[in-house]
C-alpha cells in the first residue's frame, strides 16, 4: 500500500521543515552573538602570567581554540572569544587586573587628503620647493607632521 500525499501535505511539511530550520538558525545566532573578543589585563609586561593557567583553570570547554593572541610586549595579557559571563568571571580572578571588550577603532582624521595637498607629491620622487624661492628659505615652512598610533 503506497502513502500519498495530497499537495496540502506538502505545503505543510515544507512549511515545518522551514520553521525548524529558522528556529534553529536564531538559537546558533544567539549564542555566538554572546562571544566577543576580549582582552584580559595582568599586568605590567614584567609581571609573569600565563594564560593557560587562567583560561585553563576557569572551568572553559575548548580554551586552547579561544586565545587568538598572548601580549608581553608593553603589558602582559591575552585576547580570548569569551561570553560575557565568561570575562566577568575571569576578571574576578586574584591574578587578572582588568577584563575589557576589545573595540575596532576607526581611523579618525582632523584634516583632509586636499588641504595636506598629498596629490600633488603621489608618483614624484623629489619633494617639490616653489619656484620663487630657494631650497633654504621654505626649511620647514608650511610643514605638517601627522602621526599614525594603532595602538597595541
Amino acid at each position: 500500500m503506497a502513502l500519498r500525499l495530497s499537495t496540502l501535505d506538502v505545503h505543510f511539511l515544507c512549511f515545518i521543515s522551514l520553521i525548524l530550520v529558522s528556529v534553529i538558525h536564531l538559537v546558533l545566532a544567539d549564542d555566538s552573538q554572546n562571544d566577543g573578543v576580549y582582552i584580559v589585563y595582568t599586568g605590567a609586561a614584567a609581571s609573569s602570567f600565563h594564560s593557560d593557567h587562567i583560561m585553563s583553570s576557569s572551568s572553559m570547554e575548548s580554551w586552547k581554540e579561544r586565545v587568538i593572541h598572548t601580549y608581553s610586549s608593553a603589558f602582559s595579557g591575552f585576547a580570548a572569544r569569551l561570553s560575557k559571563a565568561e570575562a566577568e568571571l575571569i576578571a574576578q580572578r586574584p591574578e587578572v587586573v582588568s577584563v575589557f571588550p576589545d573595540r575596532v577603532h576607526r581611523l579618525q582624521s582632523t584634516r583632509s587628503w586636499d588641504f595636506l595637498r598629498s596629490q600633488s607629491l603621489v608618483g614624484s620622487k623629489q619633494p617639490q620647493i616653489p619656484k620663487k624661492s630657494n631650497a633654504s628659505s621654505v626649511s620647514g615652512e608650511d610643514v605638517i607632521i601627522g602621526m599614525f598610533d594603532s595602538g597595541i
